[in-house]
């Protein structure tokens, strides 16, 4: 599902303009560098969360599966525990983390489709 991207009282973010069937745009949140997007349908919530790079992200590895995934041409890596999958990667300036109850083929759809808002 092509998402149109929305107007945010944020300087300059990031937008996935695919998400899987059924999620809209829900909310976001900024502090300092750091935005957090919320995507959700009627049961999940998808969140996305973005910042320069070296920001404070902590990443809950233990007794997770921890695989390196392309993402476009970058690599990223796709952790899989209990209570989610999160797929966290990044590029020259900024680090990216997506986290929510979907495939794994699905949150690195949503990776490939972000775009840049200015």
């Amino acid at each position: 599902v092509v998402q149109r991207i929305p107007q945010l009282d944020i300087n300059q973010y990031y937008f996935p303009t695919y998400l899987p069937e059924g999620y809209n745009y829900d909310s976001s949140q900024a502090a300092g560098d750091v935005v957090i997007l919320s995507f959700s349908n009627s049961e999940d919530t998808i969140i996305f969360t973005q910042g320069s790079t070296g920001s404070a992200y902590h990443v809950d590895t233990e007794d997770a599966e921890t695989k390196e995934v392309p993402i476009g041409n970058v690599s990223g890596y796709l952790i899989d525990k209990n209570d989610g999958i999160t797929l966290f990667w990044n590029d020259e300036d900024t680090d990216f983390m997506i986290n929510g109850n979907i495939e794994p083929n699905e949150l690195i759809k949503i990776a490939e489709s972000i775009e840049k808002n200015k």
